[in-house]
């Protein structure tokens, strides 16, 4: 019996076992699998002088003021693929708050979708913004609604959800009533605010509220 003991023992210690085998190990040290991470944060650098950046840069605050705004890095911005990030409302006045996704040449003191440079979901009123112009959209969103953005940068499309419902009775999967068609340029996020409020971006860095599929993946 001690003989096919240490006949066994010795197998074993040749040839592992299974699960040694497909798991990375260093001696002394757990194996923790890695998690998936995002690099994306709103940027110091495209943002109005009354926006508050905390968070590791995620949460936007604004105390006071007219329309003001911060986009995503510009160094992430994209020109193709398809993307996704949410936005929760943390606090506002009177819902005058905006969430949209921006081109470079969007104003930062103007709400995103005032120009031909952004496309934007207003919560005040639920309409959608571009070039100035009010469209209808979905219901109006308040403190802890989160708010979903699919971008097909692609395409030069986007789609805006209220706590996982797509407006306009869209959807990004099958790619049927985008937000908006025609967008231009490498787009990122951008939030707006007017007077007092405040907003947290996921860009990926946790997990999602509302996980998106279809190939849409975090924008980072």
């Amino acid at each position: 019996m001690k003989l096919i003991y240490y006949i066994s023992l010795i197998v074993l210690m040749l040839c592992g076992s299974p699960v040694q085998a497909q798991t990375p190990h260093v001696a002394g040290v757990i194996y923790v699998a890695p998690t998936a991470s995002s690099t994306t944060t709103f940027d110091p650098a495209q943002k109005a002088a009354s926006i508050t950046l905390s968070n590791g840069n995620l949460t936007a605050t604004q105390a006071s003021g007219g329309w003001n705004g911060t986009k995503g890095l510009s160094s992430l911005a994209k020109a193709s693929g398809k993307w996704y990030f949410e936005i929760t409302i943390v606090s506002n006045t009177s819902n005058n708050i905006i969430i949209g996704v921006a081109n470079s040449g969007a104003s930062l003191t103007a709400f995103c979708g005032s120009d031909v440079n952004g496309w934007s979901y207003y919560g005040n009123s639920g309409q959608i913004f571009t070039g100035g112009g009010a469209f209808p959209g979905g219901s109006s969103f308040t403190n802890g609604d989160v708010i979903g953005v699919w971008i097909d940068a692609t395409l030069k499309r986007a789609w805006f959800a209220k706590n996982n419902t797509v407006i306009l009775s869209g959807n990004p999967v099958t790619n049927t009533n985008p937000s908006f068609t025609g967008l231009t340029g490498s787009l990122m996020p951008m939030i707006s605010i007017n007077s007092a409020g405040s907003v947290t971006a996921n860009f990926g860095a946790v997990a999602f509220t509302y996980p998106p599929s279809g190939g849409f993946v975090a924008i980072q």
